[in-house]
Order: C-alpha cells, then structure tokens, then sequence
C-alpha cells in the first residue's frame, strides 16, 4: 500500500502541515507522523521550503534521518 493509495483529502493534510510548521517553530524541520486507518506502516511527511514535501516510513525515515537538517 503507497501513500497515495490512500490519500487524506488536501485540506487534512493542509492543516496537519501547518500545525507541523507551527510546532517546529524556525530552527526545526516540520514534520507530519501518521498511520492510514486500519494500517500498520506509519508514515513521515518531511515538509521542506525547497521542494514538495517528502513521504517516507517511519523506518525508512529513520534509517537516513541524519540527511534531514533544520529548515
């Protein structure tokens, strides 16, 4: 199952993403952690200014967590 195979409605995810940015304030990199109903993989949505934001799973993010510096 992919992210977008699954995908909350674009204002969810709109306002997930901006109590993210929020919460991390200037010096940390926003990010959004979640599960699809009735699915065990979690999920990061990595939210950058230079790009789209970035879906990975949490062990994937984990693992190369070192790459994903402050904003």
């Amino acid at each position: 199952m992919t992210a977008t195979s699954q995908m909350t409605c674009p204002g969810q995810l709109a306002e997930w993403d901006a109590q993210a940015t929020w919460d991390a304030g200037e010096w940390k990199t926003p990010l959004v952690m979640h599960r699809w109903n009735g699915c065990r993989t979690w999920w990061v949505r990595v939210l950058t200014q230079e790009r789209r934001p970035v879906w990975q799973t949490l062990e994937d993010f984990l693992a190369d967590r070192a790459t994903w510096s402050p904003l």
